[in-house]
């Protein structure tokens, strides 16, 4: 599991990856640390002889943050730090498995840059996060034709989420309270909520965290994606896999079927009672589906020819 940082764009990135440099790589991007994609869940990949890369965002984890008074960065400049980490392992093109914002950074990813693609995999994410996190962050409400977080029976997740809107100071054990809060509402109720696990998780994240409050970073960066992305999702040539959960409150299922029916070809798998986060019990799962859609070829699929 080697470990080394990428420079990119005045930021340099933590990255490790599992297996062998030789075998199918899968970047991993998530909207946090990379320890979210659990090094168990890394190790399965790699043992299905992918190469798994994950890594930290920039201002999350062992990632630089940025400079007090920068320059306000965008989604976009997300993906090039993603483009920057594969040129950095030396892949020309992978499988790229993005979930929540990594989900959308992985749909920009797919139409800037579909060559640096084989395959794509979307977890519980949307292709309106603009608007989504307008919703949750702002209570604002969006003309869509898919639901979002702001409706009356989401008013106790918004009101978890409001203490995130103020500029709460780098307390780390407020932090990990407010997490765990959160994610007790987001859990579904297929799984039991793992405390313990998940304050583990969550406390070593703010242990990781160069600063705290990078995450305000990231909303702005949120608030400023594209618009609606289905329209040209719907030239998409990329294989696309799309696993979300029934119960997310925060990104209802409808988003997922909107991808789905968006991108050509796309495969939806739904999973019942799973709400808006990661879960161990899912790793299996989650391997299974994911070393199953990287053996696909774009020429075995109808109309995905490179």
């Amino acid at each position: 599991m080697p470990e080394s940082f990428v420079d990119h764009a005045g930021f340099s990135l933590w990255t490790e990856n599992f297996g062998q440099d030789s075998s199918p790589c899968v970047l991993l991007i998530t909207s946090t640390q990379a320890i979210w994609w659990d090094a168990d869940f890394c190790r399965s990949l790699a043992e299905a002889d992918r190469h798994v890369i994950r890594f930290d965002n920039r201002d999350t984890g062992l990632s630089s943050t940025a400079r007090e008074g920068a320059q306000p960065y965008s989604i976009d400049d997300l993906v090039g730090d993603a483009v920057a980490v594969l040129d950095a392992y030396g892949v020309v093109a992978a499988h790229v498995v993005g979930c929540f914002t990594g989900g959308f950074v992985a749909q920009r990813l797919a139409l800037l840059h579909p060559d640096r693609l084989e395959t794509l995999t979307l977890i519980s994410t949307t292709p309106v996060l603009r608007e989504a996190a307008h919703a949750v962050l702002r209570g604002s409400s969006a003309d869509l034709d898919l639901p979002l977080p702001h409706s009356a029976d989401q008013a106790e997740l918004e009101d978890a989420v409001a203490p995130w809107r103020s500029e709460l100071d780098n307390d780390r054990r407020t932090y990990v309270e407010n997490q765990l809060h959160v994610l007790r509402l987001e859990c579904g109720s297929r799984f039991a909520f793992d405390e313990e696990y998940w304050r583990a998780l969550i406390t070593c994240t703010s242990e990781r965290a160069r600063d705290l409050r990078g995450h305000y970073r990231q909303w702005d960066a949120l608030l400023t994606a594209s618009p609606d992305l289905r329209p040209q999702l719907r030239s998409l040539k990329t294989p696309t896999l799309i696993l979300h959960g029934t119960e997310d409150r925060t990104i209802p299922v409808e988003h997922a079927e909107a991808l789905a029916d968006a991108i050509p070809n796309a495969r939806l798998v739904a999973i019942e009672g799973l709400g808006h986060q990661f879960h161990k019990a899912l790793y299996p799962l989650w391997t299974t589906e994911i070393v199953a859609h990287t053996s696909i070829k774009r020429r075995d699929l109808p109309g995905l020819s490179h």
